[in-house]
């Protein structure tokens, strides 16, 4: 057991306030972001990390030029939300 500023942590106490669960499944820079944006990048070896750093500032310069990704994105959120929904808080990647 550990104390953080006021926090107990430990796997064997009783939670004093549950709070959401943090799902990959619902969270968007996880199921979709990231994976885009590192194979977007690593499509071809990076030479080094100038041009690491040039082809991530483009793919984000790209994405913010394509407003139908972010309603893609939402779509799909709201799709994840609703399984999520329709199987009581379960696990949902089996039906993705």
């Amino acid at each position: 057991m550990e104390f953080y500023q006021y926090r107990i942590i430990s796997l064997n106490m009783p939670q004093a306030q549950e709070g959401p669960p943090s799902s990959c499944d619902l969270t968007p820079c996880d199921f979709f972001l990231w994976p885009y944006i590192k194979n977007s990048i690593f499509n071809t070896p990076v030479v080094d990390m100038n041009d690491l750093r040039q082809r991530i500032t483009n793919k984000f310069e790209e994405i913010n030029d394509l407003p139908w990704m972010l309603e893609n994105v939402i779509n799909s959120i709201k799709r994840r939300v609703r399984l999520c929904m329709h199987e009581g808080g379960g696990h949902i990647s089996h039906l993705l």
